[in-house]
C-alpha cells in the first residue's frame, strides 16, 4: 500500500511545470492584454484556489515555440520577499521564467478558468 501511495506521488509530479505553495505566496497578478485588465489578488481563499489550479499544470519542456498564437495572458506570482515568478500563456504554450512548456488540454483549461473566474472585465 505504501508503495502505491509513493508511486502515485512520484507520477503525479512527473510532468508538473511549476511548484507553488500558499504559505510562500504574498499575492498574484492576473494580466490580460486583449481586454486591458489587471487584477491583483491577495485574499487567502482566492489565492489558495488559484494556486491549486496553477500547481496542477502539467506539460513538457519545448524549444519549438517561435511566435505567439494570440496575445499572452500573464499570471505573476509574488513570494513573501516579493520575488516574481512570471507565467505567460498563449494557446497551448506557457513560458515560466524563460522556459517554454507545451501544456496538455486539461492544463490549458485550468489556466483559462483562473482568468474566467478572477480577472473580470470592468464592464461586466
Amino acid at each position: 500500500m505504501l508503495l502505491l501511495i509513493l508511486s502515485y506521488k512520484v507520477l503525479s509530479r512527473r510532468n508538473k511545470v511549476i511548484y507553488v505553495e500558499l504559505k510562500d505566496t504574498s499575492y498574484v497578478e492576473l494580466i490580460r492584454f486583449t481586454d486591458s485588465t489587471m487584477t491583483t489578488i491577495n485574499d487567502k481563499s482566492k489565492l489558495r484556489d488559484i494556486l491549486i489550479e496553477i500547481d496542477s499544470l502539467s506539460g513538457e519542456k519545448t524549444t519549438e515555440f517561435t511566435e505567439y498564437a494570440s496575445p499572452p495572458n500573464f499570471i505573476n506570482i509574488y513570494d513573501k520577499n516579493f520575488k516574481k515568478t512570471e507565467l505567460a500563456k498563449t494557446g497551448y504554450f506557457i513560458k515560466i521564467n524563460g522556459q517554454w512548456y507545451k501544456l496538455d488540454q486539461k492544463s490549458v483549461d485550468r489556466f483559462d478558468r483562473v482568468f474566467e473566474k478572477y480577472n473580470k472585465n470592468p464592464s461586466e
